[in-house]
């Protein structure tokens, strides 16, 4: 063997490595020659025979190393076996392979092999028998990988193929990437969501351009029921390989469905280009940019864009009158409201015979305030569709804000009678007949609205609501309240839902002695309102724990002992989670509880109504100290004069709630000569402060703000203010419910056809604030008349023994 031994077949290896066949076959067979049983060299010599396809040759040089004794591993027989199964000897390479596995049984290599040949025979049941516990963290990782491969099709040996493929996938290997591959869409969308997401992950993280991944993801946050993820990687997955129309189709529709706007858009617009003027695809792009500029902080450049757009498909002059109607329904969501007023005559010149372009010109400018104009559209299309209800529930509408309250009544007769089943139309009509006082006829409607509308619970909840609050409003409470607790799924409901985990308290009868979380809800007028109910609330409680505005939470400690407050926050005060809190109610829940009460306290105090507009007890307790230096700084400045605390608006500002504002001239037309005006309008301005000004030395009156106090936020000193004044001159805003509470003499200018609040519940007063009197102008008249009675009913209450504060 001198000079033929390891080195020569180390010599030989490297030769095949290189691709020098012949130079290497020489070596080993001078090897050979030498020494006919050195395993190495005939490992080797099989090794050659097989990259030159001799495969005869390959199993005689196999064979032979097999013989030999002195085989440390099972790689000999392997090698055999291999050599078998490429010569079509199929039988004998499995037997080969099974008496690897028994000569060698903790090395898992011949069993991977056997479990390879069997599989290729279609023994399947046989081949997962041949492998041991533990061989799937134990295979070479192309075995494992073959293995698992020729399983994918058996259902039921699904976890043993995902389990080989994470072995071929967690080691380097010829296979490794194809097994992630695998591994990653062999993954059900209903299985393993962790192991699948994974899988999925590690795959598009070496093929970032995977589609086939990116598909499977998409799938995946689809059985998940993640639209929005769902609608990122349909695009994702078409942005990876444009041209698909089918992917596309999918990635515009999941986009718009979730009101994804930059790449719904996108998506949809290139949908477009292949459909032109589809009005499919442009009322969905229309409806995006809407949701695009509501999301992004770029408005004026997102409209922009909008109008870019709509001008590029309005200068192919479409001739579907849809599309023109969706392009000005965008025109008018992105806020451009002077392109829409110009477009609109154009498009109903275009095409004067729709009825819905009438309809939806009118609604812009009920909209815009241009009420007339509205008018007469919605009147050209109820003549081109009589029995158009939505046009005549609207014309209703517009009618009533032109004070024509029996043409209002006519025309949504007219909706309900074309549209009995139409919800909106009986809430309407509903809210006609109460403001005339047609209470009973009101209820029903109402009734009818929740009745038809079946598939729209907001609109039900709306009847129920609006059906409850007429309750309330003559005094039938306990149902009335009981109804108002659909408030939550009525549309745009101001006040969030919070979710606290314990149960609804329903009433002290059914849970006497409880440990109580209590809730406020809505604004801070009716924060300070409810709080009426608190007493109550603690006399029928073992623990009572208020969650609420901040502001009120130190004048709240001092006025009612043994109550717990915190501060209302979004994920809820630690305390609100304590344990032994039972039961949870939100405020507006309480009244119908405790309607006994109120019944009592209204029917043993007529005479309140006689009352109305004079100082009563104050239910909240202020410092002394706050109230005495309040009391002293208007002195001072102002000796001897009469005092009213002023406000005029809220912050909130739209058509209704204007109709409820005097302006600074009207406000200084109520106010009687001598007084002095304190300014607790929160919001206020300095040029109506100098309006104000101005407008008391004509009339003879004086104006002053508080030195050094937010009015919006220092409550406890406006509250102070407000029982130092003589009265206070407010819309019903908060200052009018804060001035009931502190027992100030509240004259209270309201628009309204009912010259009634609901929080009077039938009676001449309002019971939680007695101190309110209210001024009430009909919807049809100035505020003239209404101002004049304001300002005669002041100067005689300041004139009165029982006018002044003392």
């Amino acid at each position: 063997m001198q000079g033929y031994g390891l080195d020569t077949v180390d010599r030989a290896k490297q030769l095949v490595q290189s691709g020098e066949l012949a130079k290497a076959r020489s070596l080993v067979r001078r090897t050979l020659a030498a020494d006919p049983a050195f395993a190495s060299a005939l490992t080797l010599a099989g090794q050659i025979a097989i990259r030159e396809s001799s495969v005869d040759d390959a199993l005689r040089h196999f064979g032979r190393a097999a013989r030999v004794d002195d085989h440390p591993d099972p790689r000999a027989l392997m090698n055999l076996a291999r050599a078998e199964a490429m010569a079509g000897h199929g039988a004998a390479a499995i037997a080969t392979a099974r008496s690897a596995a028994v000569r060698f049984p903790d090395d898992p290599r011949p069993r991977g092999l056997l479990a390879v040949l069997l599989l290729d025979a279609s023994r399947v049941e046989e081949a997962v028998a041949a492998l041991k516990p533990g061989d799937t963290e134990r295979l070479d990782p192309d075995s494992a990988y073959r293995i698992a491969k020729s399983l994918a099709t058996a259902d039921h040996h699904k976890r043993l193929a995902d389990r080989l493929l994470a072995r071929a996938a967690s080691q380097p290997g010829r296979f490794r990437l194809a097994a992630h591959r695998d591994l990653a869409l062999a993954a059900t969308p209903e299985g393993d969501g962790k192991e699948a997401y994974e899988a999925l992950q590690r795959y598009l993280v070496q093929v970032p351009d995977a589609v086939d991944g990116m598909r499977a993801l998409e799938r995946f946050f689809k059985a998940r029921n993640y639209p929005v993820k769902e609608a990122a990687w349909a695009w994702q997955a078409y942005c990876a390989r444009p041209g698909d129309p089918a992917q596309l189709a999918r990635a515009a529709e999941l986009a718009y469905a979730v009101k994804w706007p930059a790449h719904g858009i996108a998506a949809n617009r290139l949908m477009l280009e292949a459909r032109p003027n589809d009005l499919d695809l442009i009322t969905r792009i229309c409806e995006l940019f809407d949701r695009y500029r509501q999301l992004d902080e770029d408005k004026d450049g997102i409209q922009a864009r909008a109008l870019a757009w709509a001008r590029s498909i309005l200068d192919t002059n479409p001739r579907h009158p849809g599309i023109w109607n969706m392009i000005a329904g965008m025109y008018k969501a992105v806020e451009a409201f002077e392109q829409v007023s110009e477009m609109w005559p154009g498009i109903i010149a275009r095409f004067p015979g729709y009825r819905v372009l009438h309809y939806n010109y009118g609604l812009f400018l009920d909209e815009q305030q241009r009420t007339d104009e509205a008018i007469k559209a919605l009147r050209r299309a109820l003549v081109l569709a009589p029995g158009y209800a939505i046009a005549s529930n609207l014309l209703s509408m517009g009618v009533v804000r032109g004070e024509d309250l029996k043409g209002a009544l006519r025309y949504v007769r007219w909706a309900v009678v074309s549209s009995p089943r139409k919800a909106t139309c009986w809430t309407n009509y509903g809210s006609h007949l109460r403001a005339v006082g047609e209470y009973t006829k009101a209820i029903e409607a109402f009734g009818n609205a929740e009745r038809f509308a079946t598939d729209d619970p907001e609109q039900a909840a709306a009847g129920r609501y609006n059906r409850g609050m007429t309750y309330i409003s003559i005094g039938e409470l306990e149902e009335g309240f009981k109804l108002i607790e659909a408030r939550w799924q009525t549309h745009a409901f101001p006040s969030p839902k919070r979710k606290f985990r314990q149960r609804i308290w329903e009433g002290p009868q059914k849970h006497p002695n409880s440990h109580l979380l209590v809730y406020m809800e809505q604004g801070l007028g009716d924060e300070v309102m409810m709080s009426w109910y608190l007493p109550m609330l603690r006399r029928d409680t073992r623990r009572l724990l208020v969650d609420c505005d901040e502001r009120l939470i130190p004048l709240f400690e001092r006025t009612y002992e043994g109550i717990e407050f915190v501060p209302r926050s979004r994920e809820g005060h630690d305390k609100t989670r304590d344990r032994d809190l039972q039961y949870k109610i939100p405020i507006v829940h309480v009244p119908q509880h405790y309607v006994p009460e109120l019944k009592f306290l209204i029917r043993g105090n007529w005479d309140w109504a006689e009352r109305r507009g004079t100082r009563f007890p104050a239910r909240l307790t202020l410092e002394p100290e706050r109230l005495a230096r309040w009391d002293r700084w208007l002195e001072e400045r102002y000796p001897g004069r009469p005092r009213l605390g002023l406000s005029w608006r809220s912050r909130i500002r739209n058509r209704q709630r204007d109709r409820q504002y005097l302006t600074i001239e009207e406000l200084a037309a109520a106010l009687p000569e001598g007084a002095v005006g304190v300014n607790l309008q929160y919001s206020w301005t300095e040029e109506e402060a100098e309006q104000l000004t101005e407008l008391g030395r004509k009339r003879g009156f004086d104006f002053v703000t508080p030195e050094g106090v937010d009015l919006t936020d220092d409550l406890e000193d406006i509250l102070a203010l407000l029982q130092v004044c003589d009265a206070a001159v407010s819309p019903m805003i908060s200052l009018a419910w804060m001035a009931g509470a502190v027992g100030c003499p509240g004259f209270i200018f309201r628009t309204a056809r009912e010259r009634a609040i609901w929080q009077q519940f039938g009676s001449a007063f309002v019971p939680w604030a007695p101190s309110m009197r209210l001024f009430f102008r009909d919807p049809s008249e100035p505020w003239d008349p209404t101002i004049d009675d304001l300002n005669a009913h002041l100067t005689r209450f300041l004139a009165s023994d029982t006018g002044r504060r003392g």
